[in-house]
């Protein structure tokens, strides 16, 4: 089993740090999802160590960079005079937009027991 990507939010959200992560994570997200009529409005975030960049897709000019170590809440962005730094984690965007999803390709087939697919119909999935 692979560990999961990423990390709970539980302690922001009850008013204490949370751990800090040196690692690295993306985030995409379309801000106009479930708007049936409007156009796709995609952001990726990239995490890098204590840095957070915020790139719009639509508006590449307006991107954002936060240190989230020193504020969490994501209300000061530092981007100017860090041009490096925003520019190195703009090329980690780039390299995560030309990859293949990792959730294309559908996922693996398990079998699953009389026992299971009873408990998972009794949670209103509908197996066939």
């Amino acid at each position: 089993l692979q560990e999961p990507d990423g990390a709970s939010l539980a302690p922001l959200l009850l008013g204490r740090p949370a751990k800090s992560r040196s690692g690295m994570g993306f985030s995409q997200l379309d801000r106009n999802w479930g708007q049936i009529e409007a156009e796709e409005s995609p952001l990726v975030a990239v995490r890098k160590g204590n840095l957070r960049l915020i790139h719009s897709l639509e508006f590449p000019d307006r991107d954002l960079l936060y240190d989230v170590d020193l504020d969490p809440a994501e209300r000061n962005e530092i981007a100017d005079g860090r041009e490096e730094e925003k520019k190195e984690l703009l090329e980690e965007v780039q390299s995560y937009l030309e990859r293949e999803p990792l959730w294309q390709g559908g996922s693996e087939e398990v079998e699953i027991d009389e026992m299971q697919l009873r408990q998972l119909r009794a949670l209103g999935y509908s197996i066939e």
